[in-house]
Order: structure tokens, then sequence, then C-alpha cells
């Protein structure tokens, strides 16, 4: 009888342990998350505008000169980009025209896709 208090005793104290040190884990979570810097929607828009302008050179010249090596490495540039929500779209129509250069699609509906881009998103000039 004595060995089955003791056996309980012994459960009860590691339940207890597992309990407070659950609760530290969390604790420290919740500190973390608490610390961590908030985002700057408006920075992070101007560095991705910023971005996007710098490699669009590169991009257009793309259009004309397909190669897989060149349209790997712009695709993983774009991927490099942290891309606020609000120019999702534009994002994804950069990258669908990557995927039309890969199809080998004529230059000339390749140029007029990639004016349209432009003239839909003019901060892109």
């Amino acid at each position: 009888m004595r060995n089955k208090k003791g056996v309980l005793i012994l459960f009860a104290i590691i339940i207890i342990v597992v309990f407070i040190i659950a609760i530290q884990r969390n604790k420290n979570i919740a500190d973390k998350d608490v610390n961590e810097q908030p985002v700057d929607l408006e920075q992070l828009a101007k560095d991705y505008q910023d971005g996007l302008q710098a490699i669009m050179p590169e991009y257009k010249a793309l259009i004309d000169n397909t190669n897989q090596e060149a349209i790997d490495n712009m695709r993983q540039k774009l991927l490099d980009l942290k891309m606020p929500t609000e120019f999702k779209e534009a994002h994804v129509q950069l990258v669908l025209l990557l995927e039309q250069m890969e199809q080998s699609v004529s230059a000339e509906d390749l140029q007029i896709n990639f004016n349209n881009i432009i003239n839909k998103y003019d901060w892109l000039n």
C-alpha cells in the first residue's frame, strides 16, 4: 500500500513538473512574439517597387533574347523580392510572362504582354 502511495506521489510530481515546463515554454514563445518588430508596410512596398524597377531593364532584355538560364535567374530574382499583397497581381503577371517565354511564345507577343503589364502598373516605368 505504501509503495502505491509513493508511486502516485511521484507521478503527481512528474505531472506538475511537466505542467510548469509547458507553461514556461508558452511564456517564452509569447515573450518572443511581443519583442518582434512590426512590419512597416509602406517600407515593404517601397522596397518591392525599388527592387522590381531595378530588374526591369534586365527583364525587358530577356524578352528579345530568351534562354532557360536567364529565365531561371529572373524567376529567382522575382522570388527573392518580398512582395506586399497589394502587388500580388503584377508579380504574378510577370512570373506568368516568364512561363510564356519558356513556352517559346513569339517575341512580338511577349513584348505586347510586357507592355500591357507596364501600362497597367505605371510605377514600373
